[in-house]
């Protein structure tokens, strides 16, 4: 049932092994009116530095987890890349912020990628 009025998805989508339907399950519990704030790891290409760590996905591309909260049935705030590592292998977070309600209320920093 619906009963949160938020849900944090922390660096944990990459780990999943069927994220949309994580997305659905956090659409699921999160009240209407509620926000979803999601991290993860933007698209990559170094599975040699993230496959110890169990990653099952390379990440997600802005686009990607706009796509996966549109169809969880979520009201897409904004999603982009919000910052990059200063070291090697430079890996990049995608930050995605999205409502469940009907309309857009909340406009955020955010630029189409």
């Amino acid at each position: 049932a619906a009963s949160f009025d938020t849900v944090l998805v922390f660096h944990t989508l990459t780990y999943a092994d069927r994220p949309a339907r994580a997305l659905d399950e956090c659409a699921r519990v999160l009240r209407p009116g509620g926000r979803l704030v999601l991290l993860c790891l933007d698209q990559h290409q170094q599975h040699e530095v993230t496959a110890r760590y169990g990653e099952r996905h390379p990440g997600f591309t802005p686009r990607a987890i706009r796509g996966l909260l549109t169809r969880a049935g979520l009201d897409v705030v904004g999603s982009s890349v919000a910052c990059r590592e200063a070291r090697k292998p430079h890996l990049q977070v995608v930050l995605a912020i999205a409502d469940k309600s009907k309309s857009k209320k909340t406009t955020g920093p955010f630029k189409e990628t």
